[in-house]
This record gives C-alpha cells, sequence and structure tokens, in this order.
C-alpha cells in the first residue's frame, strides 16, 4: 500500500496511510486520553494488501499529506490543524472498503462492521406522536401506532353514522355509533330476541324475525312482566307463561278461590289475585282499582268493576299482525317497538326512525310505542318493496321503510380481487427494492392486495422509488354509465408534494393517458382503508387498460411510509 507524502513541511508527525481513498477511521492514544483501541486488523476483500498501519515512529513527518486529503480524513471535532502536532503513542490508521468490510479478530474470526445507524431507540427520533420510534438492529424503524391520532379528521373511518373522535390525552380514535341503528358489524346489533337475526347491513342493524308463529314473543322472564304477585311470569321457549303462584296467599285462579266465609265481603279473582272488600260504597273511589284492566266505580251502593277498554294483561293481547313490531304488554298499555322499547315520560321522548312510522308516548305504560303509516317506500314486510336489479343487493323491509340489504354501488362486468396465484398486471419497477407486487399483510377481499412497497419490511423508506402497475385490456359497456369502484389505503405522508399516488386510463387505440384520481381525493390518505366509486364515462370510450403510479419524489422517510394498498377494482354499470 502507498504512502501519499509532501516534501518540505514540518513539524514532524506521525506518518498516515492511506488506503483506496476509502472513509478511514483516526485511532490514537494519547498519554492522558485514550480514543479508542484496537487489537485487529481491517481485511475488505482478503487480499494482501494491508488495511491498517501502526506507525510508532514520531520523528516522521505529516507534511507528506496534502492538506486536502488530511481535512478529509480528520475525525468530527478532532481536525489537525497546522500547530497541531500527534500525541505520543502509536497511530492507528485503519481504511475499510465500504462494501465488504470485516475485523479479523486475533483468531482469525470476522464480524460485520457496517455502522450501525442508532444503538438506542432515543436515538431515533421523527417527532411523530403515531410513530414507536425504535432501533432495531442497529437501524431506526417508525411503525405507525394503531388507532392513533392527532386530529379527529385522521379518525374517519367512512361511516356516516358513527362520531369519529380523537382522545387528545390518549392520541387513540373512537367511532362510536350515533344512534341504536349504526353498527360497524353484527355484534352492535344485539337487540336480546332469540326470535330474530341481528344483522348489520350498511351499517345498519336489521332485525329480520327468524320465525312468524306467535312461540316468538320473549327472551327473558323480565320481558313477561304482568306487575301481578300471583303469577309466575315465564319465557319458555319464547313463550310468556303466567301460572298461578303455588301457596301465595292471596293468589286464584277463580273467584271461587277467594271466599272469605263473610258474606258482607265482595270476593273475586282479579288476574289471579284475590280480593275480599266491602261492597257497600258511595263513590267510585270508594271501590279499590283491583287491575290496571277493571274500572271501578259504585252503583247503587255497591262496588263494581267493568273491563277497561284497549287494555292488555299479557303480550297475546297485544298482536298488532306485524312481524317488524315486538308486542308487549305494560301496566296495562299495548307497547309495539322496534328492537328493545325506549322509556319515555313525555311525547319528545319518542322520535320516529324515518317517515314511515309514528312514534307516540304511552304515559301509563313509561314506554314509546310505534305504528306503520304507510305510503311511497313503505312497507309492512319484503315482499313489498321494489326488487333491485341483480348483483346490486338484496330488498328489505326495515322498520317499515324499504331499504337495500348488502347494498353495492354498481353491477361489475369486470373486477379483479388480486387473490389470484399471481399477479395479472404489467409492473414497471425502478432500481430500488419497493415495487407494486401482491401482498397479504392488508386486504378487504380476503386474502391478498396489490400494493406497493418493499417486503417483507412494508415500507417505502428505501431511497427514491417510484413504480407502474397496469392492467389487462378492459372494454366497456357504453350503452351505460361507466362507474369506477375500489378500496384503497395510502399509508403514506399526508403533504401533496411528496408520495404521489395516482390512478390513470390509458385508451388501448392511441395510447393517450388521463388522470382520473389521486391520494388527495376523499379527504387525503388518512389512516385505513377507504372505498373510491368514480362515474369514469366521459374518459373512457373505448377499450381501456388502468395504471396506478406511486412516485415518493424524495428519499426522506416520511412519518407514515408502509406504502400504499389497492384492493377489489370493479368496473360496472351503475345500480341505481
Amino acid at each position: 500500500m502507498d504512502t501519499l507524502r509532501t516534501p518540505d513541511e514540518s513539524p514532524p508527525l506521525g506518518v498516515i496511510s492511506i488506503v483506496n481513498t476509502v472513509r478511514c477511521t483516526l485511532i490514537w492514544h494519547a498519554l492522558a486520553v485514550v480514543f479508542l483501541t484496537v487489537g485487529t486488523a481491517c481485511d475488505a476483500d482478503d487480499s494482501s494488501d494491508s488495511t491498517a498501519t501502526v506507525v510508532e515512529d514520531a520523528s516522521s513527518s505529516v507534511e507528506d499529506t496534502p492538506s486536502s486529503v488530511r481535512d478529509s480524513q480528520r475525525l468530527p471535532g478532532v481536525g489537525l490543524d497546522d500547530a497541531d502536532t500527534v500525541p505520543d503513542g502509536p497511530l492507528v490508521v485503519d481504511c475499510c472498503d465500504e462494501e465488504d468490510a470485516s475485523w479479523e479478530s486475533d483468531s482469525g474470526s470476522k464480524t460485520d462492521v457496517a455502522a450501525p445507524e442508532c444503538e438506542l431507540a432515543s436515538e431515533c427520533k421523527d417527532f411523530d406522536n403515531c410513530t414507536d420510534d425504535l432501533c432495531v438492529d442497529g437501524a431506526c424503524k417508525y411503525p405507525p401506532i394503531p388507532g392513533c391520532c392527532t386530529a379527529d379528521s385522521a379518525c374517519d373511518d367512512g361511516i356516516e353514522c358513527t362520531a369519529d373522535k380523537c382522545n387528545f390525552a390518549t392520541l387513540q380514535c373512537s367511532n362510536v355509533p350515533g344512534d341504536n341503528l349504526c353498527c360497524l358489524d353484527a355484534s352492535d346489533c344485539n337487540d336480546f330476541n332469540a326470535c330474530t337475526t341481528d344483522t348489520c347491513v350498511a351499517n345498519q342493524c336489521i332485525h329480520p324475525t327468524t320465525s312468524s308463529g306467535g312461540e316468538c314473543g320473549c327472551v327473558l322472564d323480565i320481558l313477561c312482566d304482568d306487575s301481578n304477585p300471583c303469577t309466575v311470569d315465564q319465557c319458555i321457549s319464547g313463550v310468556c307463561t303466567y301460572d298461578v303462584a303455588p301457596n301465595s296467599n292471596g293468589c286464584c285462579a277463580t273467584s271461587e278461590d277467594c271466599s272469605d266465609d263473610d258474606s258482607t265481603t265482595n270476593d273475586i279473582c282479579v288476574a289471579g289475585l284475590c280480593w275480599n272488600g266491602s261492597s257497600a260504597c258511595e263513590l267510585a273511589s270508594d271501590c279499590p282499582s283491583l287491575s290496571p284492566c277493571l274500572g271501578a266505580d259504585c252503583v247503587e251502593g255497591s262496588c263494581s268493576w267493568l273491563d277497561v277498554e284497549d287494555c292488555c294483561v299479557t303480550d297475546e293481547d297485544c298482536d298488532d299482525g306485524h312481524a317488524l313490531t315486538v308486542d308487549r304488554c305494560l301496566s296495562g298499555k299495548c307497547i309495539f317497538a322496534l328492537g328493545s322499547p325506549i322509556p319515555c315520560t313525555k311525547a319528545s321522548d319518542c322520535v320516529a326512525l324515518n317517515g314511515c312510522v309514528s312514534s307516540t308516548c304511552q304515559a301509563d305504560a313509561g314506554f314509546c310505542s310505534v305504528a306503520p303509516l304507510g305510503g311511497n317506500g313503505c312497507c309492512t314486510a319484503d315482499p313489498d318493496c321494489p326488487s333491485t336489479p341483480d348483483g346490486c343487493g338484496e330488498s328489505v323491509c326495515d322498520a317499515f321503510a324499504c331499504g337495500v340489504a348488502n347494498a353495492q354501488p354498481l353491477i361489475p362486468y369486470w373486477e379483479d380481487d388480486f387473490n389470484a396465484a399471481t399477479l395479472q398486471w404489467s409492473v414497471i419497477a425502478d432500481a430500488s427494492s419497493a415495487k407494486w407486487q401482491l401482498a397479504t399483510a392488508q386486504y378487504i377481499s380476503a386474502g391478498q392486495s396489490l400494493y406497493y412497497g418493499a417486503l417483507p419490511a412494508m415500507t417505502i423508506s428505501v431511497g427514491t422509488t417510484a413504480g407502474t402497475v397496469t392492467s389487462p385490456v378492459i372494454t366497456p359497456v357504453l350503452s351505460s354509465t361507466v362507474m369506477l369502484s375500489f378500496e384503497r389505503n395510502a399509508a403514506v405522508e399526508a403533504i401533496t408534494s411528496v408520495d404521489k399516488f395516482w390512478l390513470e386510463v390509458v385508451d388501448e387505440q392511441t395510447g393517450v393517458a388521463t388522470e382520473i384520481w389521486n391520494k388527495n381525493y376523499n379527504l387525503g390518505p388518512g389512516l385505513g382503508w377507504k372505498s373510491v366509486l368514480l362515474d369514469i364515462s366521459a374518459h373512457v370510450s373505448g377499450p381501456f387498460r388502468m395504471r396506478f403510479q406511486f412516485d415518493s419524489i424524495d428519499d426522506v422517510p416520511g412519518p407514515i411510509n408502509e406504502g400504499v394498498y389497492v384492493d377489489d377494482v370493479k368496473i360496472g354499470t351503475p345500480c341505481e
């Protein structure tokens, strides 16, 4: 290995050896300060050249080294000025090939010596509260914290009926259903009724009955309470039963069970309860009210009781003939509810769910009762609703209003859910490790999605990176509106100047490409999956291809750098 020197310079210093102008590390120790102790030689490629020189001759001159070379070899804060001298002791200059560096120990073993980016997590600050700052195997990693947020807008789940909030104390999103009908999945729709199927359709709870028979009237004993202490109120296989309470004083099955052997009293059985009272009266108030369904009166000095109109004793007395309602008798009043009854004390407590139903407060019972109104778009059963086109969902009658279950925005005639064994789209990638490819980390249709990034690291922090992926040829049905829908998750920087992600349609005949969507639609990238629905009729006049593109623009890692995902791409006609 040659030693570079320049003549006629002073004062004398130790000799510095430079190898292949590759990065070198100056190591020396002085009498009082030790910078680093090295007991091995640096071997870059097993060649015979030495890559470290230890110079003990303190009388040698550094004048032979050009100033530009000396400047480039200084340690930070330990540069050599003209007046500097090397402390006594050995001077070690180690030069290692960056591409294949290794330390060779005295025993001959080798270990990698690539300089670590970090040793402690505290060295990896990205000043983003929604990422974990980690040091993994000497490299800084910034994985996003699931559900983390710094603004309410970051918590948008795309569901209209949820309240999307960011808890600024915990930096966690919450997406809370705004009413009893709003749901994220079927578990949000439990109406505790064994006779209904609890289903979440388009984020709205529906409860179609599983049986139209009278046996589906209850699921809990408490729903059968008739306020009569002389009956045992039970729900058995969906049926309310009211047996006379055994061995209970004052309880009866008929009036004959109530005789007290006193000719001056009336002995009657009212709803399983004996009453033995004087028949003498002057006013109706002298006669006790024995049941919500019996009105007391005083007739010619004797008490009598008349049936109260529209009064109920059991749930069976309240059948309104509509399978959509749960019919219950509470405090002698019939309550017809859509799911669990809603308590009320005044009319304003009862709000109709839609224009097809009324809701009134039965003050005596303390609950709201609903009734169908009828009209355009209203129904009492599924067959009352107009059928939907094939592929657009199923017509349902929900809360006496027609709706669609499993609603779809379009009827597809071309689609790709990216669950095939190989990607059917054409990929163009640059020299970076990131590209468009199939991935299993996230998806909508179970299995796989289309992903841009590096695997298995799941990142686009690989330097400047860009690539395209182009679909097979698609022939549109031009006689109808051409609709495009897809799901996307853009886990990239939100600013518009970098991490560009967009979609083009490319005319198959002319090759002209037109941008029809980019990441800044739908309120920007955000976190999580978002749906895209576009009318692309104005951009297609014949066979075309779709082309997704990504370009990081720069090589600076952002706070969110997992990459982008696409799933369930569909071309079709609208369902309306």
